[in-house]
């Protein structure tokens, strides 16, 4: 494969799959991360960098070095399929398109000990059940002899070692195991000559190009109108009114603010009364001066609770009448008659100004956001109380 179709099957895997994870900006952070990773560790050069190499992946996290096997399978020229959830996948971490073959099921695990064999043989499984061509199983730790036997019959390729280092390096992909032997076409009078692999290759590379097209076009037309719930939005809480009773309206939040957390929107969840939750001073100073958050405060401390202080991930930006903003928010629930009331209040606001570079930060060189102090938006409490509402 010459390097310009490489490079074209790696702009069409991009592009499509940043299409497919619009709404996952967590897969977008750590895939943009991985990028960085993939190329730290081929700057990784001179006397020991195998070892040294091997020693730097494994420091990384987890889900990001899934990202960075796929991102090395695109910068190689194969189509990646990456998930669209890290968690409920089946065991399966992503897809490769190997021009030849057909797709290959890839799980990554970020091992730094011996290679446990019920993985592999679970893996070795998965494999067989799917109709695929194989799959790859990568991982950063140590084959012991009993995972070999275990791969015979099956159609699973260890990758680990130097072989999984000339995939992130150079972009080699791994040998496959030998396909199985397939009956030959009928030759007779009215038989279609097979088509040579270079043909298939430039179909494959139109199709995919006619599907980043199709879905451009897709993006481009107006958005549907979905049926959001009614809420209450005054000048700075916003509230809604649930059917749910108190103590299931409660482990209601509780559950919902854990996904959202998982999702990357939020770093942290803080419940009133733990370690962490900042004092009544500092939450005034934060909110400057606020009627809502001094109600709040002047509560005891009994009917404060269940409160939880939730603070946004650093790449997570909140739609507002005056831009992009960061605001951090205080949720509570409160007993309503024969239901509940939600109520979300904005208290530190952050607007994000612009992006600028910096040579150093949490991934290493890319471009930041400065932010500037901003008075409490509650249109950031209510998309945040619309991801709370039951039934989502």
């Amino acid at each position: 494969m010459s390097a310009v179709l490489r490079w074209l099957v790696g702009a069409s895997s991009r592009c499509c799959n940043w299409l497919r994870l619009l709404d996952r900006p967590a897969h977008r952070r750590r895939i943009r991360q991985s990028r960085k990773v993939l190329h730290a560790l081929r700057c990784l050069d001179g006397d020991g960098r195998q070892a040294r190499r091997l020693a730097y992946l494994r420091q990384v996290d987890p889900l990001c070095v899934e990202e960075v096997v796929l991102s090395a399978c695109e910068a190689g020229g194969a189509p990646v399929l990456r998930n669209r959830s890290y968690s409920g996948d089946g065991g399966i971490d992503g897809r490769v398109w190997i021009r030849g073959s057909g797709w290959h099921l890839v799980q990554v695990k970020r091992y730094r000990e011996h290679v446990a064999l019920a993985h592999l043989q679970q893996f070795a499984a998965l494999v067989a059940a799917q109709r695929v061509a194989g799959g790859w199983f990568v991982h950063t730790g140590r084959s012991g002899r009993a995972l070999y036997p275990a791969l015979r019959g099956s159609r699973v390729t260890l990758v680990s070692g130097e072989r999984l280092l000339a995939l992130l390096a150079d972009g080699v992909m791994p040998a496959r195991p030998a396909a199985p032997v397939r009956a030959q076409p009928c030759q007779g009078p009215g038989a279609r000559p097979a088509l040579p692999a270079r043909v298939w290759g430039r179909r494959l590379l139109a199709v995919l190009l006619a599907g980043v097209v199709a879905v451009l076009l897709w993006r481009q037309a107006p958005p549907r109108a979905h049926a959001a719930p009614v809420l209450a939005a005054p000048a700075e809480t916003a509230t809604l009114r649930s059917g749910l009773a108190a103590p299931q309206a409660v482990a209601w939040v509780t559950q919902r603010l854990a996904a959202l957390r998982q999702d990357g929107r939020y770093r942290l969840v803080v419940a009133y009364g733990s370690p962490l939750f900042p004092s009544d001073d500092a939450l005034l100073d934060q909110a400057r001066g606020g009627a809502a958050l001094a109600a709040w405060v002047s509560l005891p401390p009994s009917a404060r609770r269940p409160s939880w202080l939730v603070l946004p991930d650093a790449d997570w930006l909140a739609s507002a009448p005056a831009g992009s903003v960061r605001c951090q928010l205080l949720v509570s629930v409160a007993g309503d008659g024969r239901g509940s009331r939600f109520a979300v209040l904005p208290l530190r606001c952050e607007q994000a100004l612009k992006r600028h570079w910096r040579t150093m930060g949490r991934a290493g060189p890319g471009r930041y956001v400065a932010a500037a102090p901003l008075a409490p938006q509650p249109t950031a409490a209510q998309q945040l109380l619309q991801a709370l509402a039951p039934g989502r």
